[in-house]
């Protein structure tokens, strides 16, 4: 928008990357400044242009749409051209699209179109689009909406695919290698087709692909099946280098490539397949020798492979050229103690046979900070034991170390009131010699202990100096090391001792102490740090506070006791009657201490069970106790619980008409044994009564024939035998006393 004449690297106030976003702005008028000044490159003086944009309220058209169709999806939604014409409008009537807009095409002919497209079975697959426009008077949208009719193809699974990958490839799409006429998309039997070569290992594994009338625009169905072989990682050994003399080299070996060959071979780990290839070829090396350079390295990359995988292994031979060990002499060094390591070999002469070692130093590297100052003897030495060569030379030479002067960084450390005796060498850069001294105030500090509780708090430079020795090492070299002393807080405040109950399962985020900038610690020296979710044990935890600038406080101590109670215990010799239902309260009844019982129904269960709640057969109770402490015991109480057939049999009947004990009623029996017997006998053993679920209880008569006397029996003591007829239950029987 700048007119040609305005300077381009000036700014928008507001908009400092020049951008202006009518979307995100929204309707409305707005005005800001163009504003070119001295910040700019090369200018002088300000200028400034106002700007006013107008946003208008623009129509909405909504998205593009591009929709697919099956043929015979199609002739089932469009039975005339309405029905396009109704298809195309339901698109655009959504919410917050602006309607009374218009098609072009107009949708009257493209519907028209269409309609005689779906009419003819024949007609191959087709595309129609018509652009939707809406306007208002100032701004206009538009959308455009492509509507794809598909003709019905065949089933196409594709060829069959045999594959081949290394286990450890890790995963792979089984679409990606269907053939390239294949339907893409078919399903895999089973799964979703991804495969990971490393979670199925070794192995020939069998998939098949299908594509059915599933997929949009398919006729019929076909499927292929994919055989994916997975092989064991190929391994062609470690990399390998060898060094050999030229003269060692036999005559013809580097003009006969099949003996360079399995000289290569040779350099293989065990085991490693010798059907690979070499990169570059052994006779590019062979040619690289004879024609171009007999001495250096000859490196190839040997690899081997199967299907996809594949391993290489890098083999190099060095040659060298034969030499007779010689070792010139090398002069006197001086160095100073402040210089950089050094490579010992960098003062060997040209003349010296290399491959040799320096006695002493096994790397060739002297370092004279390390070393300190005085004269070093170094013998050089060379020997057969160097490649290629012959005899054995050495050489001695003195390296005299002076004292430079490296006082190191200048250093700024934080010291708290409370730290104890500083020594400090140990603040100095690591670099620095050790062997200078400190002054403070001009004052020289003893051994370089400085003792924080001798000064108040507050800043201090304490210099550092190194005094050079020799003409070749420099000057004196200082340091300034600024120490900012803190003053260390007072221990922060708890209370003396503080309980949780052990099933709480309570972490040191519960821990309490007065103070700012708290750290918790589980052991008096202050090494073990507490974080908040660290559960409390029973002992003591010790806390300090830290200042603004860090300093750390005496430690405070708190003394935790994590409470538990015993595991509730139940009596030996408890009965529970299933005719009773007996319910959780029965079972708390029969615990043995005093406090509230809780039971739930498994180990781990947090859920207590209501006392109501009604004990099942054979099912396992466990119960918790809380005793005096108030805490809930964290081992629980385990309970099988069995109910037994305990219900009352009367031991006597009184037929009075009084309604208590008139008949020899057992109440679980028709209940639990629908098929039950009872028989009464009288002392000489004589039936007088037999009964089920299907007869009155016995109520002191008789209802056998043939039974002595008058169907009244007299009082006295009779016996019962109850068979319970369930297969599984033996009969009981004992006495009962009739009583008038």
């Amino acid at each position: 928008f700048l007119s040609e004449d305005a300077n381009s690297t000036g700014y928008f106030e507001g908009f400092e990357d020049g951008i202006f976003s009518p979307s995100e702005l929204g309707a409305g008028e707005y005005t800001f400044n163009y504003i070119v000044d001295e910040e700019a490159t090369c200018v002088e003086g300000k200028d400034s242009a106002e700007f006013n944009i107008e946003v208008f309220e623009a129509p909405n058209a909504g998205q593009d749409i591009s929709e697919s169709l099956c043929v015979t999806e199609a002739e089932e939604m469009i039975s005339n051209p309405q029905d396009a014409i109704d298809w195309f409008n339901g698109l655009v009537d959504v919410e917050g699209v602006d309607q009374e807009g218009s098609f072009d095409p107009a949708l009257e002919t493209l519907a028209v179109q269409i309609f005689a497209y779906v009419s003819d079975p024949d007609a191959p697959s087709a595309t129609f689009e018509t652009t939707y426009t809406v306007a208002n008077e100032n701004c206009e949208d538009f959308a455009t909406i492509t509507l794809t009719i598909n003709n019905l193809e065949e089933a196409n699974a594709g060829e069959d695919v045999e594959l081949t990958f290394c286990v450890s490839q890790g995963e792979f799409d089984l679409t990606d290698y269907l053939s390239e006429d294949a339907n893409p998309n078919g399903y895999f039997e089973d799964f979703d087709g991804t495969i990971n070569t490393s979670e199925l290992g070794e192995g020939v594994f069998n998939y098949t692909y299908v594509v059915d009338e599933s997929v949009d625009c398919v006729t019929g169905q076909e499927s292929i099946e994919l055989t994916v072989t997975i092989l064991g990682d190929l391994n062609a050994g470690d990399d390998k280098s060898v060094s050999i003399c030229n003269a060692e080299i036999e005559d013809g070996m580097f003009p006969n490539s099949t003996s360079v060959r399995n000289y290569y071979l040779n350099m293989l780990d065990e085991g490693v397949s010798r059907d690979g290839t070499f990169s570059p070829s052994i006779q590019e090396l062979v040619n690289w020798y004879n024609n171009e350079s007999e001495i250096g390295d000859f490196t190839t990359t040997y690899t081997i492979s199967e299907g996809e995988c594949s391993d290489s292994a890098v083999l190099t031979v060095t040659v060298y050229e034969s030499t007779t060990a010689n070792v010139g002499e090398i002069a006197p060094q001086t160095v100073c103690s402040s210089d950089e390591d050094i490579d010992l070999f960098t003062y060997l002469t040209d003349d010296t046979t290399t491959g040799g070692t320096f006695e002493g130093y096994e790397d060739g590297i002297f370092s004279p900070s390390m070393m300190g100052a005085g004269s070093y003897d170094v013998t050089y030495t060379v020997n057969e034991d160097a490649p290629c060569v012959e005899g054995e030379a050495s050489t001695t030479f003195t390296i005299t170390v002076e004292q430079g002067a490296d006082a190191g960084d200048d250093m700024a450390v934080t010291v708290c009131s409370n730290d104890g005796q500083q020594d400090l060498y140990s603040l100095i850069s690591a670099d620095a010699d050790m062997d200078g001294e400190f002054t403070l105030d001009g004052e020289v500090v003893v051994d370089g202990i400085m003792d924080p509780a001798a000064f108040e708090v507050g800043t201090y430079e304490v210099i550092y100096t190194v005094t050079a020795e020799g003409d070749e090492c420099g000057e004196d070299d200082m340091s300034t090391i600024t120490i900012t002393l803190g003053e260390a807080p007072d221990a922060p405040t708890t209370g003396e001792a503080i309980a949780f109950c052990a099933i709480d399962g309570e972490t040191a985020a519960r821990l309490e102490a007065d103070g700012t900038n708290l750290t918790w610690y589980s052991d008096a020296d202050l090494t073990m740090m507490v974080s908040e979710e660290d559960l409390l044990v029973d002992g003591d935890y010790y806390v300090t506070q830290s200042s603004d600038e860090g300093c750390e406080s005496e430690a405070a101590v708190l003394t935790v006791n994590i409470v538990d109670s015993p595991a509730p215990t139940i009596s030996s010799n408890y009965e529970l009657c299933e005719f009773d239902n007996p319910t959780i309260a029965a079972l708390s009844a029969e615990i043995n201490e005093s406090g509230e019982v809780t039971w739930y129904d498994s180990a781990d269960s947090m859920t207590a069970l209501s006392n109501n709640a009604t004990l099942t057969d054979g099912t396992t109770y466990y119960a918790t106790l809380i005793s005096d402490n108030g805490c809930e015991s964290t081992e629980r109480l385990a309970v099988t619980v069995t109910l037994e057939q305990c219900a009352i049999i009367p031991e006597a009947i009184t037929p009075n008409d009084d309604n208590k004990n008139d008949t020899f009623s057992i109440g679980f029996l028709e209940n639990d044994y629908p098929n039950f017997n009872v028989t009464i006998f009288n002392r000489w053993g004589n039936a007088i009564y037999k009964g089920n679920a299907s007869t009155p209880e016995w109520d002191g008569t008789s209802n056998q024939s043939g039974s002595l006397g008058d169907d009244v029996l007299p009082v006295g003591v009779y016996f019962y035998v109850i068979d319970f007829n369930d297969g599984s239950t033996e009969p009981r029987q004992g006495k009962v006393y009739l009583n008038r």
